[in-house]
């Protein structure tokens, strides 16, 4: 009942074969794994070879030379193939079941969440990789559409962005798609936020969409049934993309086959959405860093630059022809009326900077950057940011050392002020950006380290479950060595004198504690499947008495129920030196495991006299030929219908079933 419960556990599939490629028995788990049922198993529907790809029967073939080598495989990777079509990685191990040739167990475990959360995060790494070498939108979507085209296994794929021409957007643009006939993309260039279509959907709601065959598409989308059909699509799943809660637009991967998406798979979808749309806020940041850059560039390129002349002896100032422009203003009367229209707050910095450059200690230098409010072209005021830079010169030396004439230059540097601006603006974005992939891939290491902690949990709970029934062999093994010391010393006459009588039924007693403990050995023979091969110890072995011993063991069983038990020897050609050899008249010899014979033997007495009424007759046959030693066991019971001849090798079944069944049993034997 313990290894009973161990196979109804559902932790590993097991299952008994034979090596033609039949599956005589096998627990819920592996037929859940295969997609089969237990009708199926039934009808001989479950054929590992038809199971297992052509590509990985050489691993098979392998583990079968292995099992007839030493009774045993090592583990070894495969994938079976479902009913549906669909591959399950396995990992396997096989032993021999050695009183059976060409029979053996095998222990599988599914490898599939194992795979293909390795397989998410290769792919996920490697498209972020490809992502983060992109630098501009049209790169981000095209190595998203090969890679993640690739990965999802879709036909086609879209990017779409909300187009940042308008004040408001309410349109999407196709920034890439991939291997969309020509027609089709000319379509979607540029579409509505609100066109009846997936992509607009995922776009405007920030909610993904998945539609799973054409069925849905003409009962939700039947606008694009003629794009369906150019396309020869079937499905398709579309991912809103956004920042921050920020919407960016949209992605879709469109497949040729109707198809549906688990949960794994939509989580990978969530987090290629997430990644491509960090890319796509990174590679708009980095565009929008070069324009600053350019602007920049341009305005100090081009910018129109004033100079002033101010004689610091007479308090005059003179502008040049472009400094009335810079200020909006003409020529001013004196400097006091040149910074009129300067902020007051900005007043305090350039007293201070012309202070230092009129300073004799000082060499004069001077630059200062200000704000002024100065009309724009509509008349309004607007305040534009100047830099000044100039040069005072002195005469005399010493203490006589005194200010004559104060140069300069003065440059409109508003734009580079705004661009200075948005430049800071847009590194603490891309930082910010940064340290949140960084989390993104700590978060990806802890699932890596989870996932291995989790296969080491596996692993020692299949050590536990060794070490149990190894524990479990000792417990059984000892009450039956007491039963044998005690009918040893009952043998010894140590507790009084024993009859001829007794002596014959404390040997029975004897034989049947032997033969229980060899039971016992069998069944832990399971518990050897991963350490080693099952035990099997063949030997010369004389048919005759062996059956002997057998029918005193259950001679008891026969006079109870009052059943005649004879054995006859049929006699024979004899053998040849093969797997039996009995001589010219001698006793039937075989060459075999006289523990497994016994048992063999034990059941079909079993079960005949357990069959045949009383007053009838169990004979039990013994025959030489050519290829060994053949015993049979007729009794005069009612005998099997021909319907049940195939059924009654099968574990559990038999042919009377229910409550009402004449016999008891199990169905082992």
């Amino acid at each position: 009942s313990r290894l009973r419960r161990i196979a109804d556990s559902g932790v590993v599939g097991i299952v008994f074969w034979h090596e033609d490629g039949a599956i005589l028995d096998a627990n819920d788990a592996f037929l859940a794994l295969v997609g089969h049922t237990r009708d199926d198993l039934a009808a001989g529907r479950v054929d590992w070879k038809a199971l297992t790809p052509p590509e990985w029967a050489h691993t098979d073939e392998q583990a079968l030379r292995e099992i007839a080598a030493r009774g045993i495989t090592a583990p070894w990777e495969k994938e079976y193939v479902r009913p549906d079509g669909r591959r399950v990685p396995v990992l396997l191990a096989a032993a021999a079941l050695e009183d059976m040739p060409g029979h053996g167990v095998t222990l599988i475990t599914d490898l599939t969440l194992r795979k293909r959360a390795a397989e998410r995060a290769r792919r996920l790494q490697a498209i972020t990789a490809r992502l983060a070498a992109a630098l501009t939108p049209e790169e981000v979507a095209a190595a998203v559409l090969t890679d993640g085209a690739a990965a999802l296994g879709a036909n086609h794929g879209l990017v779409a962005v909300r187009d940042a021409g308008e004040p408001a957007p309410a349109a999407l643009a196709l920034l890439g798609a991939q291997w969309l006939p020509a027609s089709v993309s000319r379509a979607w260039l540029r579409f509505p936020l609100d066109a009846p279509a997936p992509l607009a959907h995922a776009a405007r709601t920030g909610a993904p969409c998945f539609v799973h065959d054409r069925a849905q598409v003409a009962a939700e989308w039947p606008a694009l049934t003629g794009e369906f059909a150019a396309m020869g699509a079937h499905a398709t799943c579309v991912l809103p993309l956004a920042v921050d809660g920020r919407p960016l637009g949209a992605m879709a991967f469109v497949y040729a086959e109707p198809r549906t998406w688990d949960d794994d798979e939509r989580t990978f979808l969530d987090s290629l959405a997430a990644i491509t749309a960090q890319a796509l806020e990174r590679a708009r940041l980095v565009e929008a860093m070069r324009a600053a850059d350019e602007r920049l560039r341009l305005a100090l390129a081009a910018g129109r630059v004033g100079t002033y002349d101010w004689d610091l002896a007479t308090g005059a100032l003179r502008w040049d022809e472009r400094m009335p422009a810079l200020f909006g203003r003409p020529q001013p009367r004196d400097v006091q009326d040149a910074v009129s229209s300067m902020l007051p707050e900005d007043a305090p910095v350039l007293q201070a900077a012309i202070a230092r450059a009129l300073d004799p200690a000082g060499d004069g230098a001077y630059h200062c950057e200000y704000r002024i409010v100065r009309p724009d072209r509509a008349g309004a005021d607007a305040v534009r940011w100047l830099e000044s830079h100039g040069r005072v010169f002195f005469e005399g030396e010493g203490d006589a050392r005194r200010a004559v004439r104060f140069l300069g230059t003065v440059v409109d540097v508003t734009e580079r002020r705004a661009g200075e601006a948005e430049r800071e603006r847009l590194l603490a974005t891309e930082q910010r950006l940064r340290a949140e992939a960084e989390a993104a891939s700590r978060r990806a290491d802890e699932a890596r380290a989870e996932a291995e902690a989790a296969r080491r949990r596996a692993e020692e709970a299949s050590r536990a479950k060794s070490e149990f029934l190894a524990n479990m062999s000792h417990e059984l093994r000892t009450p039956l060595n007491a039963i044998q010391g005690h009918v040893q010393l009952m043998e010894m006459e140590l507790h009084g004198p024993v009859t001829d009588a007794q002596r014959v039924a404390l040997g029975r007693v004897q034989r049947a504690q032997q033969h229980l403990l060899a039971l016992i050995n069998d069944v832990l023979n399971f518990a050897r499947i991963e350490a080693g091969r099952v035990e099997y110890a063949p030997r010369a072995v004389d048919v005759g008495a062996l059956l002997l011993e057998v029918a005193a063991l259950v001679e008891p069983q026969f006079a109870a129920k009052g059943v005649r038990l004879g054995i006859e020897d049929a006699g024979g050609a004899g053998g040849a030196g093969g797997a039996a050899d009995a001589g010219a008249g001698g006793p039937p010899v075989a060459w075999a495991d006289p523990e497994k014979v016994a048992q063999i033997a034990l059941n079909l007495l079993g079960n005949a006299v357990k069959v045949t009424p009383a007053g009838g007759a169990v004979t039990v046959t013994v025959a030489r030929d050519a290829a060994g030693v053949r015993v049979a066991v007729a009794d005069t019971g009612a005998g099997i219908a021909p319907e049940m001849h195939a059924a009654i090798f099968e574990p559990f079944v038999q042919v009377h079933a229910g409550r009402a069944r004449p016999h008891e049993g199990t169905g082992l034997g």
